[in-house]
């Protein structure tokens, strides 16, 4: 909770201070459309997984410094992983081996805090949006010292459940229409209806973003 509190707060103190320190103007950007490379980190006790792929939004600003936000994303990654278990019929360590494919997926929908203003030049950014999301796991290429160390191996699931995107980033002007994402980050949740209500694989994930904006 208090990783998710910095994620919001950050971006909102440093939008008020663009809109203290910038030129008040009534013209602001009607909406925008975000297409770019995006990466997801899956973490968890004994689990990491770099997926990457592609992020898409879109915002309705219905104020200067409020817009209505969806967005989706698409992550494919992949493991190989090696590890000694224990053999409980033999005081030795066995080895399990295998290779674990992550798809990680988002449909969330929320609002967006951004000064949409024409002439700003640097524009912070923070968001919260609810949805959907589904985390797909593949195990492949399972090799077991015993057969017994293969219930080591984790599980092949595909299950989409509630999606949770909280988090923000900074945007830079380039002309009237078009805008770099420089970079954007968030705290992905994901529930797959085993671990938890808020997890991927018990504890979560971080997403990074960065690509075009056109602006309309």
């Amino acid at each position: 909770m208090k990783k998710s509190l910095v994620f919001i707060m950050v971006p909102l103190a440093l939008i008020f201070t663009s809109s203290v320190n910038g030129q008040l103007t009534d013209e602001f950007t009607k909406g925008e459309f975000f297409a770019g490379y995006s990466s997801h980190t899956v973490v968890d006790d004994d689990f990491f997984v770099v997926s990457r792929g592609v992020n898409f939004s879109g915002v309705y600003n219905v104020k200067r410094y409020i817009g209505i936000k969806g967005d989706a994303s698409f992550s494919v990654g992949k493991k190989e992983s090696s590890d000694f278990v224990p053999f409980f019929d033999n005081p030795t360590m066995a080895r399990v081996a295998y290779t674990n494919q992550l798809i990680v997926n988002n449909a969330v929908l929320g609002v967006q805090f951004k000064d949409n203003a024409t002439d700003s030049r640097f524009k912070p950014f923070g968001h919260v949006m609810f949805g959907i999301g589904q985390v797909k796991n593949k195990v492949t290429n399972v090799s077991c010292t015993t057969p017994s160390n293969c219930s080591y191996v984790p599980q092949n699931g595909n299950k989409p459940g509630f999606s949770s995107v909280i988090g923000g980033g900074l945007d830079i002007r380039i002309n009237k229409r078009i805008d770099i994402r420089a970079a954007q980050l968030d705290l992905n949740f994901i529930s797959n209806g085993d671990n938890g209500f808020f997890s991927v694989y018990g504890q979560g994930s971080f997403r990074f973003s960065s690509g075009i904006i056109v602006k309309f």
